[in-house]
């Protein structure tokens, strides 16, 4: 159930068969495999494919409830941004956090981004129609994925 809640085996053909035929249960072994090397690359982990100790202390962690792989697509092919210049605006703050610490940090991780891919990445002010809208949120906000705490997510 993890692996496919966190996009790593798609739920809708987990056992490798069209829906509305029987399973292949013959392949299930390798699938498994490759869905828990994933997980385990995506969590900094040595890649086994084997369910040990740490995979499993890694998954009971609480988390983000958005998947890790993302399992949008488009004739085939995965979700992909028509142009290099993105915008993102900071819809809102945390009563938590200073603004300019947020902010630092949010354009921080956009540097990463930009420094290993063609993309640019430009604030613009909240309300302007941004390529991504950053909020902070807490139970549903509006997504699919609810921050309420079930499941190991963080709220």
């Amino acid at each position: 159930k993890y692996l496919q809640e966190f996009g790593y085996v798609a739920p809708s053909n987990s056992l490798g068969s069209a829906p509305g035929s029987s399973p292949d249960f013959s392949d299930i072994g390798s699938l498994f495999k490759r869905a828990i090397t994933k997980f385990q690359e995506f969590a900094g982990l040595r890649p086994t494919g084997v369910l040990d100790v740490e995979t499993k202390k890694k998954m009971a962690e609480p988390r983000c409830g958005v998947t890790d792989v993302l399992a949008v697509t488009s004739g085939g092919a995965a979700f992909k941004w028509r142009k290099n210049r993105l915008t993102y605006s900071i819809e809102n703050f945390s009563s938590d956090l200073p603004r300019d610490d947020v902010r630092r940090a949010i354009r921080e991780g956009y540097d990463v981004w930009a420094a290993v891919t063609p993309l640019e990445f430009e604030e613009v002010p909240a309300g302007s129609g941004a390529d991504i809208k950053v909020r902070f949120g807490t139970g549903n906000h509006n997504d699919p994925w609810p921050f309420d705490g079930a499941g190991k997510r963080v709220l």
